[in-house]
């Protein structure tokens, strides 16, 4: 983590105690005994403590704001320029935040493999106790119903889509006894499609930033580390040995399950058997979610590529 220099002339904004939220720290950083902290809040990352001995002359910064959204600088530039230049970039093995640790100590602990998938937990904040917000679901659903009837071929694609998602298991049908779940432990999905442009192909998404009483899945849920390796570095290792292999996983979002207890914060309605006319009935994914808290895909798919990579190379010797 790096500070950039701000002269006191450069100050643009005091914050005082009656903005508390301006304030929370939501991560701290620290050093050695006497150094200063780091602590991000809303505003960014900020320093506070000694920036070195004091004298008559000299000013201590008590309070340093180092995110600044502007045209960036010279020095700022040539950093840029020699961390491309370098091999910085091509190593996978990023810092992570004290969020990140976090998280993947908790994949660590709930990682298991089950019924030829793995299977990891929701990384959430806190114990989830969300709103009923089963009427926004709905109210979304209706409007869902109106563009469908408009369109047939959207409607038939559609149906067809969450049937497939019903037919494979990444989804099921809520019994009448999980229904009554009251422990706050629920959160209703709210879907929609879009159309690809060139090749015309229907995907759902399910929206895990819809917010309801200023409330959101992906707000209670730790987003997790950028486990993704980055391409300079996987096109260097594939030249590092004389046999490279690759692999492509169908359906890679697909593949990892969310503990039983976990999936009711993933439900969402639908109509049964595509009828519109029906009153629509509560379902609930049992996968991870592509594009919302996507992460935990990354390690688990490695385990799996590198469990088949290992039983290929035994059955070979």
């Amino acid at each position: 983590m790096t500070f950039s220099d701000v002269g006191l002339s450069q100050v643009s904004l005091l914050i005082g105690q009656d903005v508390p939220e301006a304030l929370i720290p939501l991560e701290v950083s620290r050093g050695n005994a006497g150094d200063p902290y780091a602590v991000r809040t809303l505003l960014g990352w900020c320093l506070n403590g000694p920036i070195g001995k004091r004298t008559s002359v000299d000013a201590c910064v008590n309070f340093l704001c180092a995110e600044r959204h502007k045209i960036p600088q010279l020095e700022e530039q040539v950093e840029r320029f020699w961390r491309l230049e370098s091999s910085e970039q091509q190593s996978d093995d990023l810092p992570f935040s004290v969020n990140d640790h976090r998280v993947i100590a908790m994949w660590e602990q709930t990682m298991k493999l089950s019924g030829g998938h793995y299977e990891m937990a929701i990384p959430f904040k806190t114990r989830p106790h969300f709103p009923d917000n089963k009427v926004m679901a709905l109210k979304r659903l209706e409007s869902l119903r109106k563009r469908l009837i408009m369109n047939p071929k959207v409607f038939n694609d559609y149906k067809n889509g969450i049937g497939d998602v019903l037919s494979k298991g990444y989804a099921t049908k809520l019994s009448f006894v999980d229904n009554n779940r009251d422990d706050g432990a629920v959160w209703y999905l709210p879907h929609h499609c879009v159309l690809h442009p060139r090749k015309q192909k229907l995907r759902i998404v399910f929206d895990c930033a819809a917010k309801y009483e200023d409330v959101s899945l992906n707000d209670r849920v730790h987003q997790g580390p950028d486990l993704m390796n980055k391409l300079v570095g996987v096109l260097i290792r594939f030249r590092q040995e004389h046999i490279a292999i690759m692999a492509d996983i169908e359906a890679m979002f697909c593949q990892v399950y969310v503990p039983r207890n976990d999936q009711d914060v993933l439900r969402f309605l639908w109509w049964p058997d595509g009828d519109l006319s029906r009153e629509p009935e509560t379902y609930r994914m049992t996968i991870h979610l592509f594009g919302g808290f996507g992460a935990p895909v990354v390690p688990a798919m490695r385990c799996s590529v590198q469990q088949k990579i290992t039983e290929l190379i035994s059955r070979r010797k």
